[in-house]
């Protein structure tokens, strides 16, 4: 089997695992975790995108809504995508 094919099906086993997993863990949200580790840092970034988005109001609620609904998703399910995604484009780019 070719090393990619095996990436590929390594990242997407990894993947459904953490999606599994975030069934059963509730309450351990991306923004809950960034909260415990330094909440200074999670203050000035809600502070930088504010600034940045209310200079272009047009954007700002759609942005805003979609920062919001990452920050309050579960860590294991923002992962488990990630890592599927990951997966998809490797067998984009396989030779």
């Amino acid at each position: 089997m070719n090393v990619k094919i095996k990436i590929q099906l390594f990242l997407l086993f990894i993947g459904s695992t953490l999606i599994i997993i975030s069934i059963f863990t509730e309450g351990f949200s991306l923004g809950n975790f960034w909260y415990n580790v330094n909440s200074n840092s999670l203050v000035g970034f809600q502070n930088v995108l504010e600034k940045t988005l209310l200079e272009k109001s047009y954007f700002h609620g759609l942005c805003l809504e979609a920062c919001m609904t990452i920050l309050k998703s579960n860590i294991f399910f923002v992962f488990g995508i990630f890592l599927s995604i990951l997966s998809f484009f490797l067998s984009l780019f396989k030779s």
